[in-house]
């Protein structure tokens, strides 16, 4: 395109402002004698002259117009010759081009087309230099506006990766995904000054389905090849215990944060971390023990978090195959009794199956089949990572998004369990002990309605794990009321004292704690048999709810005594906090299961 004639034929820059400042200047003369012959003439004038250029240009025939345009885009997009502009400002402002005007004044859909393919060219994100939209458009001018609706219906029929060439006129989610889920979950927090700068996401959900490697999709190149995830294959879970991995984000504080009291221009560094949970596989869900050290192992992290040993989890995102029609009895076990202490998130991998998502959508809001509301804040679809299909290519999506709505969730939901549940020390008075007192029964009695609900389950087995994790959640709600640094295996030495504790057994009325874990064995195996299977899920229905009962009245009388003898719990030693549960847990011993929770009852009925 740049090949220049031989020296004797070389128009000169002189000459050629010569005709330009001519008294009557012929542009299509111009245009054929100068222009067309000698391209590069166009970037050594003076801005005047190039000025000038470009406003006769305007007053041109259509078809003139056109080849200057195609002129300046084909200089414009060889910018690796040694004739080309090192900068925008070489090519001077194209706002005197009048784009705008052109677009509505062609006729054939054809011109039309080839227009906004030349207009792109000046704003092509390959290139070592490229227009910004200000650069080129009046905003405020009608025939404008509808140049930049062609740009953008034309660029955003394109694939993600060609968007990307012309980001200004690309897909909101094409401009997102420029960023990984966790960048937009770190950009899009509100903090308040003094506070943690860290979010953490517990990864949670069934094997095979995903979490890996949507960890590893989150951060994308953000996350160290060394430091990623290991991802399995089929239902198998790789993952052993909870781990977490983090980057951290620099940027500068928002207007939101300026207003909440950061100085302007104040960098925060977020640092975002996801932790990897053990899948829950079909072998586990079938193994009690094994379903109670994983929900052991989720809630004791969710407690450190409580008392200030770690780092809070901020969220639950709970992962679903994407298949998934209706959730499995055992996540909706985990996260009904997860979501009572951090808000829970649920996201579709490989989300292409709509009309199972449509499904699952719709059984959650069937109160036949979802008599009690989930805790659900938030439900994301996204495909983690683009993969080769038969006929091309998957491509990723709904990652950024993902990102962006974990941010809300995190800026309401998260604070607002933050402020429910992290303690915070002061003085008490006499009032404060009620206040706090009375919510803990009322705690219990909820939890023991509730426990004696999933007892009576015609499930056999299953409530045990269920219960466990009701009890274990009760826990960790009063302890928050009171803020002590809880011992591992806590509500498990509860049990087995106040099991211990007693040596009376009678049956289901005055049934003590002595025979609760063998009357709900026993309960069990009656569900199976037919004709039985109604006195057994008595048996189990009282047992849940007074074992429950009788586990929270020890922990709230403990727990207090402790408050009122150490100012300061989060400094009492763990043993020291465990003796004192215990002996409490020893005297609840000496009651029977429904004289412990009738005094419950009569507690949480108490007026603050």
């Amino acid at each position: 395109f740049f090949e220049m004639q031989t020296d004797e034929d070389v128009i000169t820059t002189e000459e050629f402002q010569a005709a330009l400042s001519a008294e009557a200047v012929d542009f299509g003369a111009l245009l054929d004698d100068f222009i067309e012959v000698q391209p590069s003439l166009i970037l050594d004038v003076d801005n005047e002259s190039l000025y000038k250029l470009y406003e006769l240009s305007t007053h041109e025939k259509m078809r003139d117009r056109m080849q200057f345009v195609n002129i300046l885009a084909n200089i414009w997009t060889k910018q690796y010759t040694d004739a080309i502009p090192t900068s925008t400002s070489s090519m001077g402002n194209l706002k005197l081009l009048q784009l705008g005007s052109m677009y509505t004044s062609l006729r054939s859909n054809r011109e039309k087309i080839a227009l906004v393919s030349l207009t792109l060219s000046f704003m092509d994100h390959e290139l070592s230099f490229f227009f910004s939209p200000d650069e080129i458009f009046d905003y405020s001018s009608p025939n404008d506006k509808g140049l930049i609706e062609a740009l953008e219906k034309h660029v955003q029929a394109m694939t993600e990766p060609q968007q990307i060439r012309y980001l200004d006129f690309a897909t909101e989610e094409v401009k997102m995904n420029l960023h990984s889920c966790c960048y937009q979950l770190a950009h899009n927090s509100v903090f308040v000054p003094d506070e943690s700068t860290n979010i953490t996401v517990l990864v949670a959900g069934e094997a095979g389905a995903g979490k890996s490697t949507l960890i590893n999709e989150c951060f994308r190149r953000d996350l160290p090849a060394e430091k990623r995830c290991v991802e399995g294959v089929g239902e198998n879970s790789i993952t052993s215990a909870i781990e977490g991995k983090t980057v951290t984000y620099t940027r500068p504080v928002s207007q939101q944060e300026v207003e909440n009291g950061f100085t302007d221009g104040t960098m925060l560094d977020v640092g975002v971390t996801l932790m990897d949970c053990p899948g829950l596989t079909r072998d586990n869900m079938n193994d009690t023990t094994k379903m109670c050290e994983l929900a052991s192992a989720i809630l004791q992290r969710i407690s450190d978090g409580i008392n200030g040993k770690k780092s809070p989890i901020d969220l639950v995102l709970w992962v679903l195959p994407g298949a998934t029609s209706r959730l499995p009895t055992m996540d909706e076990l985990f996260i009904r009794q997860l979501g009572t202490l951090v808000p829970v998130c649920l996201v579709w991998t490989r989300a292409l199956q709509v009309q199972h998502i449509q499904e699952f959508k719709a059984w959650l809001k069937n109160p036949k089949e979802v008599p009690v509301e989930l805790p659900i804040c938030e439900m994301f679809e996204v495909y983690a990572r683009r993969e080769k299909i038969r006929d091309g290519y998957q491509e990723s999506f709904g990652m950024a998004e993902l990102g962006v709505g974990l941010a809300k969730v995190f800026n309401v939901e998260s604070h607002e369990m933050r402020e429910k549940y992290i303690h915070k020390l002061k003085d008490w008075t006499e009032a404060d002990y009620l206040e706090r007192r009375t919510n803990a029964y009322r705690i219990v009695k909820y939890s023991a309605a509730a426990a004696a609900v999933i007892g009576a389950s015609p499930v056999p087995y299953i409530d045990t794990v269920a219960v466990f994790m009701l009890q274990s959640t009760m826990i960790l709600k009063i302890n928050a009321l009171y803020g002590a640094s809880l011992p591992r295996n806590l509500l498990s030495s509860l049990i087995t004292t106040i099991i211990t504790g007693s040596s009376s057994l009678t049956i289901v009325g005055g049934l003590s704690l002595a025979g609760a874990f063998l009357a709900d064995f026993i309960g069990d195996t009656l569900k199976l048999l037919p004709g039985l299977n109604i006195l057994g899920m008595t048996l189990s229905a009282g047992t849940a709810a007074g074992m429950t009962a009788a586990v929270g009245y020890a922990f709230i009388g403990g727990v207090e005594s402790l408050v009122r003898e150490y100012p300061y719990l989060l400094d009492v030693p763990t043993d020291t906090i465990e003796k004192a549960l215990l002996a409490e847990a020893e005297k609840t011993a000496q009651f029977s299961l429904n004289e412990t929770r009738k005094t419950v009852n009569e507690l949480a009925s108490t007026e603050t």
